[in-house]
């Protein structure tokens, strides 16, 4: 299964307005789990299987993004773009690789769910500023 990075780097088209809207909706599809496991008492194999996939597909993503950088002219502006979301996935696995390794109790994954939805390193703006950069 491709990303969307790949499908766009494939297609002579990067879009990197592309592959932050498929950040965002992997991030938010991670709140089903999250929530998931926030109502148990124990963490169960379903929900860490689900996170670790779509931690996997935010590597994936995150991986494209880097190589399609080397290929387009705004490099430069890509590049904070990339911070942020090397940040930020670093956040999200910390997250998961905690829960796989501890037991979590319902405030730990409470915190945990709060800091995935708010992805502090995320500035709209600058990523804003960079898709529009990106597609002039």
């Amino acid at each position: 299964m491709s990303t969307p990075a790949q499908d766009t780097v494939a297609s002579g088209a990067f879009s990197l307005g592309h592959c932050l809207r498929a950040w965002q909706a992997l991030a938010a599809e991670a709140d089903a789990p999250l929530a998931v496991l926030e109502a148990e008492s124990d963490v169960t194999g379903a929900e860490l299987a689900a996170l670790s996939r779509i931690l996997s597909k935010l590597r994936s993503i995150l991986e494209d993004v880097y190589k399609a950088r080397i290929t387009i002219p705004s490099a430069n502006t890509v590049a904070a773009c990339l911070e942020m979301l090397e940040n930020d996935y670093q956040l999200k696995e910390t997250i998961v690789r905690t829960m796989e390794c501890e037991q979590p109790t319902a405030a730990h994954v409470a915190t945990f769910r709060a800091l995935w939805r708010v992805q502090p390193y995320l500035d709209e703006t600058v990523l804003g500023n960079a898709v529009t950069a990106m597609e002039k």
